[in-house]
């Protein structure tokens, strides 16, 4: 017995590290199999419609789409409503507005969007002429 226990010890003084490193792997499978998992949200999905968020969300995307297509059409009604009364207002004075005042109003007109106040003041500065509210 003796004999044998000094021949495991002889096994176990040179591949120590071996063996070690084999412990270690074991425990750690045993410690991964054992370990707590935490539950994966799942998504919420309602079983009676289950395209129903796809739907809400095509919804939220086209009244987006809808409401910026607005604010571009209110903007070009503004656009041509303020440069056609700056035209009526050039011809009654007789004088001519050109492309460059034109582009200038549009640019006017994009820097001061929602302050009427801020327009009227620039166009007016521009034109030389009393330009919306104060008609």
């Amino acid at each position: 017995m003796f004999i044998a226990l000094k021949v495991v010890w002889e096994f176990v003084k040179r591949y120590w590290g071996y063996l070690l490193g084999g412990l270690a792997a074991i425990g750690g499978v045993i410690l991964y199999l054992l370990w707590p998992k935490s539950p994966v949200p799942s998504p919420v999905i309602d079983p009676k419609n289950p395209t129903s968020d796809i739907d809400n969300e095509d919804k939220k995307i086209n009244d987006a789409k809808k409401n910026e297509e607005e604010r571009q059409k209110k903007a070009q009604e503004d656009y041509d409503r303020t440069v056609s009364d700056i035209q009526k207002k050039y011809e009654a004075d007789e004088r001519i507005l050109t492309d460059r005042e034109k582009t200038q109003i549009q640019q006017i007109l994009d820097e001061t969007s929602g302050n009427p106040d801020e327009l009227t003041r620039r166009l007016s500065k521009l034109t030389g002429i009393p330009v919306g509210d104060g008609k």
